[in-house]
């Protein structure tokens, strides 16, 4: 059985009409090289015939055949007297189409054996006696009307039969009917060749019915939906896309998605076709999916969306792209307003809090006397506390201003060996005190276009969390140069990270879990908001690997200078 998709039709009814030529032409040269063979038998039987009758014959038989049997050459007539010595019927029953030969008036003269099979009766039955007997009548009577214009204009016929056998079992046909001549050109009997394409019909009416179901569902999905063709012109846009965007399939043509529907940025800026989702999906065998882009609607009104667009895949081949969006404007708004309560509640929790953190710096150098052991560590506990407060409020001023785009950044033309040098310098003290080191190894002279502070920010982040994290061995900063841009790597032998928490870095308020371990929990910005800040510099920070126990290698990567 042949397993088709639920979305080729047209290649399969492209296939199906060329398999059917294929096999008719094919059936009709085997008829055609037999009756050759009769056409020599009748010969004998009948006068001999001077040779320009069957040239002339020959002419008639061109006119009205597609496949010319009948050259009669005189050098070749032994040739042809020896290939007709084997009987006609053993090549039809030997065909697995059904063969039928009626004469002039209707009757059966000849049915081979897969005709026998199929209507289950015995060619002897079948033989001088006309189909009124075996099949329904209004069928034989247009069977006759068929038979009566091949006759007449010496033409083909090809239609597609349904018949049902004596159980009821449906089989459909397609069937060429065509004359036969004599030696003079006139037309002596009709013949028949059915094809079964029972399977195939069955196959076609499956595939509709999957195609029917298919589009219902996708019509009643509660997002937009725009499939494509492999050109990205849209084969199908659901209500949803249609009431969203104010375009229907109509509006297209042989335009693509992204000719007609405008996409932006969060600036107002066109996305460029190449870096549209729908369009990427159809250059890669991946799913891409966005929440940064914004659809103008054909009304000029922008919104938010998330999309999500994957590549149609048929053998092995990219056929076309289904995308999914959904205007997401009110969850921007939330996130929004829960943006602006987060900065205005930390704004308001800054000031006081610097303020307790100096009152206790103040009363721990003893200006307000000498304090006793125990109450030096509560205090001092307590310091400790609003000092790691802070980091928090501060870490959401910055997440604050990340996200409102109002983050302050000064490219400059940085030596990034010099400022490496100087970020370990500052830190190595603390990892000295854990029994661990801290070094520089093979750095690569470069200069790097970045921001200072930056880039400051970064590195003091990806090292506090080594010395963090790394209880005995050491700790490495190292640079290469890769293409256009320069890769500092920091790699330490600390605990590592398991492939779980792996998937959980990057992201807000998500850290790896160090409770179990003793270890001071942080505020789970630290590693999403480096990453950002490597984003606004056109760099990046990814976890190049990690084992458990083994410890972990991150890579900041910045662009060189030109």
């Amino acid at each position: 059985m042949l397993n088709f998709g639920s979305w080729p039709l047209l290649l399969l009814r492209t296939g199906y009409d060329l398999s059917v030529a294929a096999i008719v032409i094919f059936g009709l040269l085997i008829l055609l090289l037999a009756f050759r063979r009769l056409g020599r038998r009748q010969q004998k039987n009948a006068a001999q015939f001077e040779e320009t009758s069957l040239l002339e014959a020959n002419s008639t038989f061109r006119a009205y055949n597609p496949v010319n049997i009948l050259d009669v050459k005189s050098e070749n007539s032994d040739n042809r007297t020896a290939a007709s010595e084997q009987p006609f019927p053993e090549v039809f029953n030997a065909s697995p189409n059904i063969v039928f030969i009626k004469n002039k008036d209707g009757y059966y003269e000849f049915v081979n054996r897969r005709f026998a099979e199929v209507f289950e009766i015995k060619p002897e039955e079948v033989k001088g006696k006309t189909g009124y007997g075996f099949f329904p009548r209004d069928l034989v009577d247009r069977w006759n009307q068929d038979d009566r214009k091949i006759i007449d204009e010496a033409s083909i016929i090809n239609r597609e039969e349904k018949f049902f056998d004596r159980r009821g079992g449906l089989h459909v046909y397609f069937v060429t009917r065509f004359p036969l001549f004599d030696s003079l050109g006139k037309v002596a009997s009709i013949c028949g060749i059915g094809t079964d394409i029972t399977e195939i019909r069955e196959y076609q009416t499956t595939l509709v019915q999957d195609k029917a179901r298919m589009e219902a569902v996708l019509r009643s999905i509660g997002e937009g939906l725009v499939v494509s063709d492999a050109q990205g012109r849209p084969t199908l846009i659901n209500p949803v896309a249609e009431s969203s965007l104010g375009y229907s399939i109509s509006d297209f043509g042989l335009k693509s998605w992204p000719q007609v529907v405008r996409l932006e940025d969060e600036k107002g800026n066109v996305v460029e076709e190449s870096a549209r989702p729908l369009i990427r999906a159809l250059g890669n065998k991946q799913k891409f999916f966005s929440d940064q882009y914004y659809f103008v609607e054909r009304g000029g009104r922008r919104f938010p969306a998330a999309i999500t667009a994957a590549p149609i895949i048929f053998q092995d081949k990219i056929i076309g792209a289904v995308a999914a969006f959904r205007d997401i404007s009110r969850e921007k708004e939330l996130e929004q307003a829960k943006d602006e309560f987060v900065s205005m509640v930390s704004h308001e929790l800054k000031a006081p809090m610097t303020s307790i953190k100096m009152g206790f710096d103040v009363v721990l150098r003893g200006d307000y006397g000498q304090l006793s052991s125990s109450l030096k560590e509560i205090i001092g506990k307590m310091y400790a506390y609003i000092d790691r407060l802070l980091d928090l409020v501060e870490d959401v001023l910055s997440l604050s201003r990340l996200e409102s785009g109002v983050y302050k950044v000064t490219l400059k033309d940085l030596n990034m060996s010099g400022v490496v040098r100087e970020t370990v310098d500052s830190l190595k003290i603390l990892a000295e005190k854990k029994g661990v080191s801290m070094t520089i190894g093979n750095f690569a002279e470069a200069n790097v276009r970045a921001d200072p502070a930056l880039v400051v920010e970064v590195l003091t982040n990806l090292l506090g969390n080594a010395v963090k994290f790394t209880d005995r061995g050491s700790i490495v900063v190292s640079g290469e140069v890769i293409g256009k841009f320069l890769e500092i790597a920091v790699t330490d032998t600390g605990v590592g990270i398991s492939e779980v928490n792996q998937t959980k870095l990057f992201k807000k308020f998500q850290q790896v879990s160090s409770s179990q371990r003793g270890r001071p929990s942080g505020t789970g910005l630290g590693l999403y908001l480096s990453k950002k800040l490597a984003n606004l510099m056109a760099g990046d920070l990814v976890l190049k690997s990690s084992k458990e126990n083994r410890g972990s290698v991150f890579v900041l990567s910045l662009p060189l200078v030109g």
